[in-house]
């Protein structure tokens, strides 16, 4: 709102402040719209997890060991050769629904947000516009007004 209000007072120019055409403010006003901004952050996001949801996930692994400091007692070799364990490399793998069923609603999500943020900019786009209008409306009622001031009461006021 304060981004509209702004806009709207940059309508309003005195002797040295910069002037818009309406087309030119609108733009602006959706150029520096928060509320745009965060609409196009959710969108953005939303096809990050979708993108996400389609890569297959990273293997993991892991490692394990037995007898430290007893090496030569338990397997009869000293230092590391003497050490038990085992290195597990893994990597889920889903398939079927799972696999499916997720990527189906993450590209939904991404679709619904994609539309929300167009709803959200054209909202916004609304409001300017609906500012904008009523701004013109009330500087021809005041020039209206003053031209019937002056028809009335002539320069003497």
């Amino acid at each position: 709102m304060i981004g509209l209000t702004l806009t709207l007072l940059a309508l309003q120019a005195a002797g040295d402040t910069v002037t818009y055409d309406v087309a030119g403010a609108l733009r602006r006003a959706l150029e520096a719209s928060p509320t745009i901004a965060a609409a196009r952050f959710r969108d953005a996001a939303a096809h990050d997890r979708a993108q996400q949801a389609a890569a297959w996930s990273n293997p993991s692994l892991t490692a394990s060991g037995e007898n430290f400091g007893q090496q030569q007692s338990f397997t009869g070799r000293e230092g590391i050769a003497g050490i038990e364990g085992q290195i597990v490399l893994a990597t889920p793998l889903p398939f079927g629904p799972e696999r499916s069923g997720a990527i189906r609603t993450a590209r939904a999500l991404a679709s619904s947000t994609s539309a929300a943020a167009e709803v959200t900019e054209l909202d916004v786009q609304a409001e300017v516009l609906g500012a904008v209008a009523d701004l013109l409306r009330d500087q021809a009622m005041v020039e209206g007004a003053r031209e019937e001031h002056r028809v009335c009461f002539g320069n003497h006021g």
